[in-house]
Parts: C-alpha cells; sequence; structure tokens
C-alpha cells in the first residue's frame, strides 16, 4: 500500500481502502492493509470493525500479530482486542515474534492462568536472550505468588544469569526487580534453592554496584524484603 507509507497521500486513497475491506474482509492480504492503514495515522476506528471480523477467523494465523501490534501502537488500547491476542499466544508461543504480545497483555492483573503458561513456556525457551530478564521483572510485580510462575524453572534462569560474568545495568536492575517482586511471596522464598539463589545474587559483584545498592535502598522499606 504504497499510499499509505510515509510520504503517501493517504487521504487520497482512504475512500477505497474502505471500499476494499468491506469487499475482501476476509482475505489474508487484509491483515497488511489494516497493518498499513493504521500505520499511516489512519483512525482506527474506520478500520475496528474489520479487525474484530478477521480476528474472528484468523486469530490463530502469524498474520494476526501484524494487527495486534499495529492496533496497540496506534490506540495503546488492548482490551478491544485482549482475548485474540491470548489466543494468538497460545499457538505462537514458541515464536521469538510473541514476545511484544506478552509484554503487552501478560504483565497485568487477572491474567488466566493459560496465558501465564504461555508466557512462561516463551520465557523458558528464549532463557538466553537479554530481553526474557524485562519479560520477568514486569510478569514478576503481578504474578509473582502464581506457582505457575513462582516455580523452579524461574530459579533456574535467574541463577544462569547471576553466573554471568558480566551484566550490563539493565539487566541488574531486572534481577534486582525481580527477586525483589518475589519477596513478597515468602512461602516461595523460604524454599532452599530460592534462598540459595538469593545468597548467590546478593554476594555478587553486580550486587555491589553504587546504582543496585541506591535501587535496593527503596526496596529495603518494604518489609518483605526481610522476611
Amino acid at each position: 500500500c504504497p499510499w499509505l507509507e510515509p510520504g503517501g497521500v493517504k487521504e487520497v486513497v482512504a475512500p477505497f481502502v474502505i471500499k476494499w475491506l468491506k469487499k475482501f474482509p476476509l482475505e489474508i492480504e487484509t491483515s497488511f492493509v489494516i497493518k498499513a492503514w493504521l500505520e499511516s495515522r489512519g483512525d482506527p476506528a474506520e478500520v475496528a470493525p474489520f479487525i474484530i471480523q478477521w480476528l474472528e477467523h484468523f486469530q490463530e494465523r502469524f498474520e494476526a500479530t501484524y494487527i495486534i501490534n499495529a492496533w496497540i501502537k496506534a490506540t495503546r488500547n488492548p482490551q478491544f482486542i485482549e482475548p485474540y491476542a491470548l489466543h494468538w499466544l497460545q499457538f505462537h508461543k514458541g515464536e521469538v515474534e510473541a514476545d511484544f504480545v506478552i509484554k503487552t497483555f501478560c504483565c497485568y492483573p487477572g491474567l488466566p492462568d493459560q496465558a501465564l503458561e504461555d508466557a512462561v513456556y516463551w520465557c523458558r525457551k528464549f532463557a538466553q536472550e537479554p530481553e526474557v530478564l524485562y519479560k520477568l521483572a514486569h510478569l514478576s510485580r503481578f504474578h509473582y505468588a502464581n506457582p505457575i510462575f513462582a516455580n523452579r524453572w524461574l530459579i533456574d534462569i535467574l541463577s544462569s544469569w547471576i553466573t554471568h560474568e558480566i551484566l550490563i545495568r539493565k539487566e541488574i536492575a531486572n534481577v534486582e526487580n525481580i527477586l525483589c517482586n518475589l519477596s513478597q511471596n515468602p512461602g516461595f522464598c523460604r524454599e532452599p534453592l530460592c534462598r540459595d539463589l538469593l545468597k548467590q545474587w546478593v554476594l555478587s559483584v553486580c550486587s555491589f554496584r553504587f546504582f543496585t545498592l541506591h535501587r535496593r535502598f527503596f526496596f529495603l522499606q518494604q518489609p518483605s524484603y526481610f522476611e
């Protein structure tokens, strides 16, 4: 859709785009047209009915992520397509591209266990990717008490990162955030493996960086940190 690309004149083709969508609402190519429309700052309300209609039929297709991502970036309204996004995640949790859906839809309270299991699957598969710490930090904010999240697999991933010789600042911050959030789950933190992990982190070189200590100062004001 060159007319919808940067530098194009969207207003010239807008009426024809809507007519095309009305005529071909269930073509696979429709996802690319909708994506181009949203990315060119077309009115999301104009294509919203076509998005729902298309996702009702193709929410399991990989191409659905083009619409999901474009809609979120254009509207900041994840609730509109949340059920379709979480359903898509079930079928594509093993794709690296699923990270955007996890970041947008899985880092909030009230998440169904199935969706959390899908997010955990992604984290376990891409455990050595730097992005995983960012995902875990966000997931830990609201799911620290869920045994699907607070489990042996999480200890294994964090332990492997803590033993890295070099961690950059944002990775250190993410590990600190995860452990602080987990401190709100005292039952899990008292388990031997988790206690060993916490000891391993506190005694590591990264734990004594200035910005880590500065960040921990605020965490230390939470009683759960000491339990």
